[in-house]
């Protein structure tokens, strides 16, 4: 909230308060399902994989990033069934990450990015503004100059955008 001096005529007319709040365009709920065939990172045993989703704003402070748990040797085809809520204010993508815990830090197993412009325009089409999506999200990962596949992830978005 920021003040401002009003005057009139070179005297003091009051003060004027005010701030910016951003409303939100609407809210998208993503359920991260599951995986399958996934990429093992590690040379023995089974991956411990996670996902972690990033809606990313052009204000930091509106940016949003969830972690599923990891699924203890879940290996290529892990279940999490996770849930969460993301206020749409102006993010249009999503960045997926799956991730295999380890003990002193996380190995890439693959990664994607998903845009929401589609989602955002059934939604609009649409009298009650709400769309789904169910998608296996393919996931790849970098090794030297080529991006190779890392297995896919399931997962459903609903938005409900605003009304009017």
């Amino acid at each position: 909230v920021k003040s401002f001096s009003l005057t009139h005529k070179g005297k003091t007319a009051g003060q004027l308060r005010m701030g910016t709040r951003f409303l939100p365009a609407g809210k998208l709920t993503v359920k991260c399902v599951s995986a399958r065939e996934l990429r093992n990172p590690n040379s023995f045993g089974k991956s411990d994989p996670f996902i972690q989703i990033s809606a990313t704003s052009q204000m930091p402070e509106l940016t949003k990033e969830f972690k599923t748990a990891s699924h203890n040797d879940g290996g290529s085809d892990p279940q999490w069934n996770f849930d969460c809520e993301i206020d749409i204010i102006d993010q249009y993508e999503l960045e997926i990450k799956c991730l295999d815990k380890d003990m002193m830090s996380s190995d890439l197993i693959g990664d994607a990015t998903l845009s929401l412009l589609d989602l955002f325009k059934d939604a609009a089409a649409n009298e009650a503004s709400t769309a789904t999506l169910d998608l296996w999200l393919p996931l790849a990962y970098d090794k030297g100059k080529k991006r190779l596949p890392a297995g896919d992830v399931h997962l459903v978005l609903y938005f409900v955008g605003a009304l009017g």
